[in-house]
């Protein structure tokens, strides 16, 4: 008499022999915020630089001792202030932005319409896409139609908030402190010896910020030759 056979049970029938789970499809939405959160860390990375921390002077040279100048001319006001401007520019990039984000935080509304102002560029210029077209019901914006949409949607937001006299007022207080500064500071040896160096590296130059508007808004403009 034959033996029964015993039947296989194939893979993957049954509790024990389960096909793994597939995995999950990637989220749109997170996908999106991680490609916003890189843009920002860009921006602030460029933003940072920008200010030159590297380059700072040290505080207590920075309010070491204050005078008038010797004569108030054009001559001595030029040299003082424009030798004072380039060898602690690192320090009033510092307080020009301190100043303004105490007038952002102790004025949360004026955080509320700068939010909306980036909510505003991010439809208008999509992150990674610039140049992308962007919809408006049935019209296509043009990259010319979302500079001006840009510009006036954010005016109007910061005006009805408020907010533009907030950073004015901080903003021109912080210009204000930094160019008394540089009349009543008497310049030091360092900042008349490297102030030739300091003229050739001094702040953003043009190459960067074309560079930056052609990054974050896909506008190619004319450079000088």
């Amino acid at each position: 008499m034959p033996e029964p056979q015993l039947r296989r049970r194939p893979v993957g029938s049954g509790s024990r022999g389960s096909a793994p789970p597939r995995p999950k499809a990637a989220n749109p939405n997170q996908a999106v915020a991680l490609a916003v959160l890189s843009e920002l860390g860009a921006m602030m990375e460029l933003f940072f630089k920008g200010l030159r921390l590297e380059e700072m002077k040290g505080w207590g040279e920075f309010f070491a001792r204050f005078k008038a100048p010797r004569a108030w001319n054009t001559k001595v006001l030029d040299e003082r202030l424009t030798t004072n401007l380039l060898h602690y520019r690192g320090n009033y990039s510092v307080v020009a932005a301190g100043l303004l984000v105490v007038g952002i935080i102790s004025n949360p509304y004026v955080l509320l319409a700068l939010l909306c102002c980036a909510l505003l560029l991010t439809f208008l210029f999509p992150i990674g896409e610039p140049r992308r077209a962007v919809r408006v019901g049935d019209r296509t914006l043009e990259r010319q139609e979302r500079l001006a949409a840009a510009v006036i949607g954010a005016s109007c937001i910061l005006g009805l908030t408020g907010a533009w006299y907030i950073l004015l007022f901080y903003g021109g207080a912080g210009v204000l402190l930094c160019l008394l500064h540089g009349v009543f500071r008497p310049r030091s040896i360092g900042s008349k010896t490297s102030r030739a160096a300091a003229e050739a590296q001094a702040g953003f130059t043009i190459e960067n910020a074309q560079n930056f508007v052609e990054n974050v808004f896909g506008i190619t403009g004319s450079r000088s030759q």
